[in-house]
């Protein structure tokens, strides 16, 4: 959201009927003549006190009737709430109860939102706890605290965090934002992505790790310790992983680190490096690569794998294993798949 300069406020209070109240029997009652009551001071003509000036008040009156019924305007921000509190000291303002916040770009809502001015009114910080749930430029996020710089551009929003847009969902402990809608998203722990259509095949991809970091502006999604991949073609587990994604975020090209371990079919592979292009539907493994397919084992240098077309290429120093022992070949299938 870009820096808005003025905070429009507007109070729904509540008008409902008044409590009924029951009628109080009358008491008779003797007044005593004013003389026996107030004694005559020396240098006061009369006790009587003046009658309370209440043209301040019809002023405030008035004005709260304005705010109740304004609009915002372009570039403003518009607070709504049932109750309100402003800590002039500290220049916060409190709004209680069905909170809602609206600007240009989106809306936030919250059992409880305050916010921080600066000495010219203009907004600083927003805090949302309890519920929290908004939109902005085609995405949503909910959670149970955020806390938005507003100059910064900056929200970080924590507890069962969820951000979802265009068929991706990005869900976590807590979710650091960037820059509004085209900067980076980091998500950490227990980050969760889910990514609709990718490929030209089509599909759903699910990918788990410690930590997430997506960085719109360069279409580049990084994946951080114990990474879990899993799509309608296979699965891949590693430690580290970079997604190059297209527009419309289709996969483009991906690179898996450490302990690469990866299923397709009746294919099992383990390498410490793994590329993979979409365009050519290749995958290459380094790193003592082995790949298992049917009984046949394969180890060189370097493997080429064609998950579609099943074709393998290994080398340098290729060598091909057919165990016609079930037992040995069952004991290599366990160690391909010892860390999946």
């Amino acid at each position: 959201m870009k820096r808005l300069r003025w905070l429009l406020v507007l109070l729904w209070v509540g008008c409902g009927e008044p409590e009924r109240v029951e009628p109080v029997e009358m008491v008779e009652t003797v007044v005593a003549p004013a003389d026996d009551l107030v004694e005559p001071v020396e240098g006061l003509e009369s006790p009587v006190v003046s009658a309370l000036d209440m043209e301040p008040f019809a002023a405030l009156a008035e004005t709260l009737a304005t705010l109740r019924g304004a609009e915002r305007g372009t570039n403003e921000v518009l607070l709504v709430g049932e109750r309100l509190l402003f800590e002039q000291d500290e220049q916060v303002l409190r709004v209680f109860d069905q909170v809602q916040l609206v600007t240009d770009e989106g809306w936030l809502r919250g059992d409880e939102m305050w916010a921080e001015l600066d000495a010219e009114g203009a907004l600083q910080r927003v805090v949302a706890s309890g519920s929290v749930r908004g939109a902005q430029g085609g995405r949503s996020l909910e959670g149970d605290r955020l806390v938005y710089d507003w100059q910064a551009g900056v929200a970080d929003l924590r507890g069962r965090a969820v951000i979802e847009e265009g068929g991706r969902r990005l869900a976590g402990e807590q979710v650091w934002v960037e820059g509004g809608v085209s900067g980076r998203l980091v998500c950490r722990p227990n980050a969760w992505l889910e990514i609709e259509q990718v490929g030209d095949r089509g599909g759903r991809m699910d990918i788990r790790a410690r930590e997430v970091v997506i960085d719109r502006a360069a279409r580049r999604v990084d994946f951080r310790e114990r990474v879990r991949l899993r799509d309608e073609r296979g699965a891949m587990n590693c430690e580290v992983l970079r997604l190059q994604l297209k527009e419309g975020w289709e996969l483009d090209w991906l690179q898996a680190e450490s302990g690469v371990v990866l299923q397709y079919g009746d294919v099992m592979a383990k390498a410490s490096q793994l590329e993979y292009v979409e365009e050519l539907g290749r995958a290459v493994l380094q790193g003592d690569p082995r790949l298992l397919q049917g009984r046949s084992v394969v180890r060189a240098d370097r493997i080429q794998f064609w998950p579609v077309e099943q074709r393998v290429v290994g080398e340098p120093n290729a060598r091909a294993v057919i165990f016609p022992d079930v037992e040995a070949w069952k004991q290599m299938r366990a160690e391909l798949s010892a860390d999946e």
